[in-house]
């Protein structure tokens, strides 16, 4: 009796665990999860010498990040380049592009306009 009891205990508890997924939600691929991960990372800044830039940017948990070229956003997703408005950073290869990109959101304004006329210097007009 004791033996039979734990064997219906033991099949009841695999049924719980085993729930077939729901149809009327739709099916979620690997890279369709990464992508909407992706989609949360936002990029704020780039800050850039002659040798090297580091872009700035927010993650999903609202934590600041300062990422470098190489470095991983997500876990396999490495940085390949960095530029002044954008970043890029390679997708594993089950995925369709083989890149992902961040643009800087929102306008320059006029001081970041008139530093690169002067070589990195923000040039303007001098103040009285």
């Amino acid at each position: 009796m004791p033996r039979d009891l734990l064997l219906v205990l033991l099949m009841a508890a695999q049924a719980s665990g085993a729930m077939p997924r729901s149809p009327f939600q739709p099916l979620i691929t690997p890279c369709d999860a990464l992508a909407a991960r992706l989609e949360k990372w936002q990029l704020k800044g780039v800050v850039s010498s002659a040798a090297d830039a580091i872009a700035i940017m927010q993650d999903p948990s609202g934590r600041w990040r300062r990422i470098t070229t190489g470095m991983d956003t997500e876990p396999g997703m490495p940085v390949s380049g960095i530029s002044v408005q954008q970043i890029t950073a390679a997708l594993p290869a089950e995925c369709g592009p083989s890149v992902y990109q961040w643009n800087i959101k929102g306008v320059n304004h006029d001081m970041d306009a008139n530093a690169g006329a002067a070589g990195g210097m923000a040039a303007g007009k001098p103040r009285r």
